[in-house]
């Protein structure tokens, strides 16, 4: 597909908002991470594929997920924090990926209409 002008805001390359929704699927699919480990592992998400995850934005989500019991924090002997996912992160995913089910469905009745 050819994009039209230099205007990334309408090409929507990059799924900013949905950055909860792949944190909880990392750490459902992959379990306790870093932060550093979680920007990497959601560079491999199709949301990311044209930018790379902003590491300071990251760790922004962590915290406020992990505030708001999404996630558990455990320091580890280092220093380092390690995120994993809690019950309450698994029903919110559960509520993204309904909400994701409506976008998409959404989206398609949008394309058809442009059309």
């Amino acid at each position: 597909m050819i994009k039209i002008g230099s205007c990334t805001a309408c090409q929507g390359q990059n799924l900013d908002k949905f950055v909860q929704p792949v944190i909880l699927s990392v750490l459902k699919k992959q379990g306790g991470l870093n932060g550093f480990q979680m920007v990497k592992a959601m560079e491999e998400y199709e949301t990311f594929k044209s930018a790379t995850p902003d590491p300071s934005g990251i760790y922004r989500y962590l915290k406020a997920m992990a505030e708001k019991n999404l996630l558990d924090q455990k320091k580890t002997e280092d220093g380092k924090c390690i995120y994993f996912i809690t019950d309450e992160g698994l029903h919110c995913l559960e509520n993204w990926k309904e909400t994701i089910s409506d976008y998409v469905r959404k989206i398609q009745v949008l394309q058809d209409q442009i059309q």
